[in-house]
């Protein structure tokens, strides 16, 4: 297990450390309000994502074999829900103006990224499933490198916007084409079944991976409706930055827990105590390094127009820790207890508690709402926690 989070780590990393380079050229360039504009309807995309998904990957990883047939069954359910799910982003786009803000390209990219994820299901699902983390940080890496350039080049010699829709779309893209290559996978077909089964929406394994989305979704939305929306960007934006390298270790970290004990009934309970111990120590330093040198770490990545107040980036590196333990403490009782009804619990409450607390707050400020989200995040890695030692 150590063995595959190595190569796992190493796949996600190079990609974190490749991304620094766009980071840094793009939020030099890229306006806050193009940002915070641009980062949400890519959230959405991403919920999007998951509705695509349908929780069907969190039900392979927990099965032993998948069958041909089965898969062209899902993608023909997949494919129905990419388009699907186009027309919503297209409509959000449509009410708030984004087709008379961003160019016609931009937004057929963006819309292209739900085709992406329906094309790259199968083969994400076979490397993990053999342990192929090895072979994929190698196409993780040139992809990052091609992406990276394209999208360098377009911010600073076409537009910012455009370069910025590219670094978000073309590394899963690039990754997608090698696996596919490395398989001799041919493209899905594009049949289309519009069945929609409205049991699954009842689901707690869907609905529990739809949570982290909305969870992002709600919190751009609150903090584009505070009344400055240019500090509300700026933290957004730094705190995206600190957290983006670890987020990609945490999804390593799940595919790996998922590939190693997902399929698994006997896990021994020290394994899991030695991991949760790790984990903790980890998060804690990773929010004490982030405390320390977040400023100066934002300054020299992303420039001046997004400094921000010391106190923010300690709250930020807070919440960043108490995330990345709540994450990987859900990740653990999925596969111990193999039912989302715990996890399902904490991560509703975390998502939608601040923003009952929010609307009763008469005029909240950026501190207000940053806080909210600490102390919901806090509360729920506490009940993980004594949630395992009691199984």
């Amino acid at each position: 297990m150590i063995k595959n989070f190595f190569w796992a780590l190493i796949n996600s990393g190079s990609g974190a450390l490749v991304s620094i380079i766009p980071i840094s050229i793009i939020s030099r360039y890229i306006d806050p309000k193009s940002f915070i504009e641009l980062s949400t309807i890519f959230i959405l995309s991403s919920l999007g994502n998951v509705i695509i998904d349908y929780g069907q990957s969190q039900r392979c990883y927990l099965r032993k074999n998948i069958r041909e047939r089965v898969f062209r069954i899902i993608e023909s359910y997949m494919f129905f829900r990419a388009i699907l799910f186009i027309l919503i982003i297209a409509i959000f786009a449509l009410i708030n103006n984004y087709f008379l803000n961003y160019s016609i390209v931009i937004m057929l990219l963006i819309f292209s990224s739900s085709l992406v994820a329906f094309v790259n299901f199968k083969p994400n699902y076979i490397f993990n499933k053999l342990k192929l983390f090895k072979l994929k940080a190698k196409y993780s890496l040139i992809s990052s490198l091609s992406a990276s350039t394209i999208a360098c080049v377009t911010t600073i010699k076409v537009n910012p916007n455009l370069g910025y829709v590219l670094f978000m779309l073309l590394n899963p893209l690039f990754v997608g084409i090698c696996m596919r290559y490395y398989l001799k996978l041919r493209l899905p077909k594009l049949k289309i079944n519009a069945s929609i089964s409205f049991n699954q929406l009842l689901k707690i394994e869907f609905i529990y991976q739809l949570l982290e989305n909305i969870d992002d979704l709600i919190k751009r939305f609150l903090f584009q409706n505070l009344n400055n929306l240019d500090q509300s960007a700026i933290y957004l934006r730094n705190e995206s930055f600190l957290y983006s390298p670890f987020k990609l270790i945490n999804k390593s970290l799940e595919r790996v827990i998922l590939a190693n004990w997902g399929p698994s009934t006997n896990i021994k309970k020290a394994k899991f105590l030695i991991f949760c111990i790790f984990i903790i120590i980890v998060s804690i330093l990773v929010g004490l390094f982030c405390t320390i040198f977040g400023n100066s770490l934002s300054e020299l990545f992303l420039g001046n127009q997004w400094a921000m107040q010391p106190f923010f980036f300690g709250i930020a590196s807070f919440f960043i820790s108490m995330k990345i333990i709540g994450i990987n403490l859900g990740n653990l009782v999925k596969v111990k207890t193999k039912n989302f009804n715990f996890i399902f619990l904490t991560s509703s409450s975390a998502c939608f508690l601040p923003l009952l607390i929010a609307q009763l707050l008469i005029e909240p400020n950026i501190s207000d709402i940053i806080l909210i989200y600490c102390i919901s995040t806090f509360l729920k890695n506490i009940a993980l926690v004594i949630y395992l030692i009691k199984q």
